[in-house]
């Protein structure tokens, strides 16, 4: 996925749920702080953008699924629009990710061009802990190479995998162990 493909699943997201902006989780936020030309070509595999929907009022909160499950078909796998683009928006909620405490300070915008809409993005150390808290070997291979690119730091993204919650561990079924992250990620310092 691109930068501008990125920006093309927000507007067609925002436009589908009626919000002026959303959440965008997944490897592609990653897209949100450095665009195509500098990242790894591993990062960029995905042919999917997880977009949540922003739920501001309690109103929201309430129809959040229900928003996700309307950009899913709209846009999702199988969709016309995966046929007619090659890659797609799977509509998520928030509760599908495990985050460290403080993300929503660290979100990065993304606004697309002549739009008054903005996905609000997982910043990089956030995206890279929320994928190691998973630890599937797709996950692995994409913060690998920002690390084997310089671009992120086991060092520092070790403080991110702490801020965690045990909470968000607990409620997340097949999560891994905390110390099995930390030592994958030590093992990447040497």
């Amino acid at each position: 996925m691109k930068r501008a493909q990125l920006e093309e699943a927000i507007v067609a997201a925002c436009t589908a749920a009626g919000l002026n902006e959303v959440f965008v989780f997944g490897s592609q936020a990653i897209l949100a702080t450095w665009d195509e030309t500098r990242l790894p070509a591993r990062t960029t595999l995905s042919v999917e953008a997880d977009i949540a929907p922003l739920a501001t009022t309690p109103h929201a909160v309430d129809i959040v699924g229900l928003v996700a499950t309307k950009i899913e078909a709209d846009f999702g796998e199988g969709s016309e629009w995966h046929a007619q683009h090659g890659w797609y928006i799977q509509g998520v909620e928030r509760a599908t990710a495990l985050l460290p405490d403080g993300w929503e300070e660290r979100l990065v915008d993304v606004v697309p061009l002549d739009s008054r809409l903005r996905g609000r993005c997982l910043s990089a150390y956030d995206v890279c802990a929320a994928k190691l808290a998973r630890l599937e070997p797709k996950d692995a291979e994409f913060v690998d190479a920002l690390i084997q690119a310089g671009m992120i730091s086991p060092r520092r993204l070790r403080t991110f995998i702490d801020r965690i919650p045990d909470s968000e561990f607990e409620r997340y079924d097949g999560a891994r162990d905390r110390r099995a992250i930390r030592a994958w990620v030590i093992d990447r310092e040497r």
